[in-house]
């Protein structure tokens, strides 16, 4: 009998734990992203372009989690007279109370029939941060 009263006191306590048994924060992190549309056999997505400027891309982690955006594909700008290179996606974006968010990201026709990359990352502590990505390609609608 004290047998099973210590092993029911022992779960009792683990379990008023927020996150594991030992209540110990594990610090892993994770984060997934994708497009509404349809994804290919190779895993890319394909946007026809209908010339709007800017596209959603949605991610989904822990509640309240700030998602950082990059990518190596980049636009140009002129502005008073001056040139400027940038990201087709960048800074960073908060989930919700759920986890869900979306970010956009800027299209243009110059990029049609390229394959472009957006990358999502979340910091956790050493080794224990998340990326994900994804690669698609902008088509023409005509």
């Amino acid at each position: 009998m004290k047998k099973i009263f210590l092993i029911l006191s022992i779960l009792l306590l683990c379990s008023c734990f927020e996150n594991d048994i030992l209540g110990i924060e594990s610090g892993y992190k994770w984060v997934n992203i994708w497009l509404e549309e349809e994804i290919d056999d190779n895993n890319y997505y394909h946007i026809e372009y209908n010339g709007t400027n800017y596209h959603s891309v949605y991610f989904f982690t822990e509640p309240n989690e700030r998602v950082y955006w990059s990518s190596p594909d980049s636009y140009t700008i002129l502005w008073q007279y001056q040139t400027f290179e940038q990201a087709i996606i960048n800074y960073s974006t908060y989930a919700d109370e759920l986890g869900n968010g979306q970010q956009l990201f800027y299209l243009d026709n110059t990029q049609i029939g390229d394959t472009l990359m957006i990358f999502g990352y979340v910091p956790g502590a050493t080794n224990m941060s998340a990326y994900d990505y994804l690669y698609f390609i902008l088509e023409d609608n005509e």
